[in-house]
């Protein structure tokens, strides 16, 4: 006899839930957490053969205000062998995650309702810490730098330690870790400053261009240490040698020799003024014939001619003072007349700072007076394709010392500084370095002026013998250094 045997349990379970996928409900529920989507994670190195031994940590952006980063996440994960994590944000963020929605559905099997849920998916990267990768602390108690494959420029932490620039290419970046790490680094690291640490990454990660910048860098320090011990040795050598005293001598005698560059001739030994620093210096006896058509206005200057110039301000103080005192002896005069005119080519040159053309001061300056006024006063320059003669700070101060000598063989080696120093548009100081560094001896006058008042005026005079060669203040610093 036949009998008909039913079926089992088993097959009335598989009958039930083909039933309920068949008669499933479908309920959107959005995030299951508010700022919280659920998480997919997919591995950059391979498949995933054993869940149940991966620890996940996410980390939420703290950050709330700020509507593009209240949504910032990092997720990281390790098993027993290798650490990943993954970011949600940058350039190394999925672009899935904008271009489509991903759901997590959850199958209610009693009801037939599945819960359908946000998601987002991370894309996780390995981390060889155990392997090479330095891992830095910056600052604070959780926060370190982890070598990184993807890169990023959002990391507002990092930003403010890290160079934009490496941020970008995707080398480092600074994330927030509290349980993932549980030991503080290695005691080599923490003894290291931040420049060797960020060495240590390129040199494990670096590019071949950064290795190669790295070891020039290293080189040239190595080289520089090398060179300042070297200095530093031979100084100490010279010192013992020659003695302290003997050093700052040699620096006083530089400065006078840089000071020289910009005097005329000067002959210390002469036993009369006017040839410590000879007039022929100044004016050649060819300059000085070359000079008789231009200064025969000068010669034959009238009164009226010089309250003419006062009023009309077309030559500086210093000059209109010189021409009120021209003898009336017709061979000092002249010789007057020609030096004056000079002076005054030369403080009219002087304001000028670059010399465009090749006469200097105007068509009426005879050729052997603006060839050296150009050759002997100015510098010559490149500039957009053309040579140009420019009056520098030291050709400045160079007419400067030659015009004091040119006034002082005027009136009888005793001029008035300040009038020359306004007319000139110098500080006191200045002048007073200058007048100084000529060896001439600076005194003060009352002077007084046409509203009544009374002011100090600074003289300068040349006697013999000279006084000792002072420089500007550059040898009292070195004195007090010393």
């Amino acid at each position: 006899m036949a009998t008909l045997e039913s079926p089992g349990m088993d097959g009335q379970t598989g009958d039930m839930e083909t039933e309920a996928l068949q008669s499933a409900r479908w309920l959107y529920c959005g995030e299951p957490d508010d700022r919280q989507k659920a998480v997919l994670v997919q591995f950059s190195n391979g498949k995933l053969q054993n869940p149940d031994n991966m620890r996940f940590t996410l980390y939420n952006s703290t950050n709330l205000v700020n509507p593009r980063q209240r949504n910032h996440r990092i997720l990281a994960a390790e098993t027993d062998r290798l650490s990943y994590v993954g970011n949600n944000f940058g350039t190394g963020a999925l672009k899935c995650n904008t271009l489509c929605r991903h759901f997590v559905g959850i199958l209610n099997k009693t009801s037939g309702q599945m819960e359908v849920y946000d998601a987002e998916l991370f894309n996780m990267q390995p981390l060889f810490a155990g392997v090479g990768t330095q891992i830095i602390k910056l600052g604070g108690k959780y926060f370190y730098l982890l070598a990184l494959c993807q890169p990023t420029k959002n990391l507002t932490e990092a930003g403010d330690l890290l160079p934009p620039r490496w941020l970008r290419q995707g080398h480092y970046i600074a994330v927030l870790l509290e349980d993932a790490i549980d030991q503080e680094p290695p005691v080599e690291n923490q003894n290291k400053t931040f420049r060797e640490k960020l060495d240590s990454c390129i040199e494990a990660f670096g590019s071949t261009k950064q290795k190669r910048s790295l070891n020039s860098r290293r080189m040239n320090k190595v080289g520089s240490e090398s060179l300042t011990r070297t200095v530093a040795k031979a100084a100490e050598n010279i010192i013992d040698t020659r003695g302290v005293s003997a050093l700052v001598s040699d620096a006083v005698q530089d400065d006078l020799h840089e000071d020289s560059l910009y005097l005329p001739p000067c002959y210390a030994d002469a036993t009369k003024p006017e040839d410590v620093y000879r007039f022929e210096d100044i004016l050649s006896p060819a300059e000085y014939d070359a000079l008789e058509s231009p200064s025969e206005a000068f010669r034959k200057v009238t009164s009226e001619d010089i309250l003419k110039m006062t009023e009309e301000n077309s030559h500086c103080s210093f000059i209109i003072e010189m021409l009120k005192s021209l003898p009336a002896d017709e061979e000092h005069r002249t010789r007057q007349a020609r030096s004056i005119w000079f002076l005054d080519a030369l403080l009219r040159f002087r304001a000028q700072k670059v010399i465009k053309g090749k006469n200097a001061l105007g068509p009426g300056v005879p050729h052997v007076i603006n060839t050296k006024l150009l050759k002997q006063f100015t510098c010559l320059t490149y500039n957009n394709g053309s040579l140009r003669n420019l009056i520098s700070s030291s050709m400045k101060a160079k007419i400067t010392a030659y015009a004091i000598i040119l006034a002082l063989h005027i009136s009888n080696f005793q001029i008035d500084l300040t009038v020359l120093q306004r007319d000139l548009k110098l500080s006191e100081k200045r002048m007073i370095e200058i007048a100084k560094a000529m060896r001439l001896k600076i005194s003060k006058r009352k002077v007084s002026l046409a509203d009544g008042r009374e002011e100090n005026h600074r003289l300068g005079t040349l006697s013999v013998p000279l006084p000792p060669a002072q420089t500007s203040d550059r040898q009292s610093k070195r004195k007090k250094i010393t």
